[in-house]
């Protein structure tokens, strides 16, 4: 499974995701309205307007992207931006690493899900059940460990409010428990090549 060396960049992939599941060329404004439209701002760090175009220029210094100036009478002149064959395995390795990457897992996870039908069933199926395991390793800490340690402190008496913060983690981790036996399951079940075949079917028609 391809790694990246470096921590997973959310609006990154979103960039790259977008471009590759719309093919055609997208400006930054295009971008920014459909990151609000599928809610994204709200899962993508720096996700305004203005850091879209700091990492647009950021992304196609890197040669993963490519511009081209849009001259129209009718309209002001504009930048277009489209994926470059670096930027579609750079695509790839990020929602690898994303699928990968445990720490806040539950919000980098939504980046992923438009774009799932590029990756491969096993590798998602694995990366999943990794991150199920990391889950219950936490929560039978929780159980065995945490929980009945802050019960015996002294403090508890005194705040048995700090409990909370167990108890919240706990709660935590038996949904994203739930949430992600319910993706795997949705995995097994959707035929990628069929659905694939049918996304690119539709825009073909859409062009026509």
């Amino acid at each position: 499974m391809p790694k990246s060396k470096k921590k997973p960049n959310p609006l990154k992939t979103y960039i790259l995701g977008v471009m590759s599941l719309f093919d055609k060329e997208l400006s930054g404004y295009e971008l920014n309205k459909i990151a609000e439209e599928w809610r994204f701002d709200h899962y993508i760090e720096n996700a305004s307007q203005s850091s879209f175009y700091y990492h647009l220029k950021q992304i196609e210094d890197d040669g993963i992207i490519e511009s081209t100036i849009k001259k129209d009478s009718s309209r002001p002149e504009r930048i277009e931006y489209q994926i470059t064959p670096k930027g579609t395995e750079k695509l790839i390795t990020e929602l690898y690493s994303l699928l990968d990457f445990k720490e806040d897992f539950y919000f980098k996870i939504d980046v992923v899900m438009p774009f799932i039908l590029f990756l491969e069933k096993k590798k998602i199926l694995d990366a999943i059940e990794n991150q199920i395991n990391h889950r219950k390793e936490q929560l039978n800490h929780l159980d065995t460990a945490t929980l009945p340690y802050m019960k015996e402190r002294f403090f508890i008496k005194f705040s048995p409010f700090i409990l909370l913060i167990a108890e919240h983690h706990k709660l935590h981790y038996e949904a994203e428990i739930q949430f992600l036996t319910h993706f795997a399951s949705m995995i097994r079940e959707i035929d990628f090549e069929k659905s694939i075949n049918e996304i690119n079917k539709r825009w073909k028609d859409k062009q026509k």
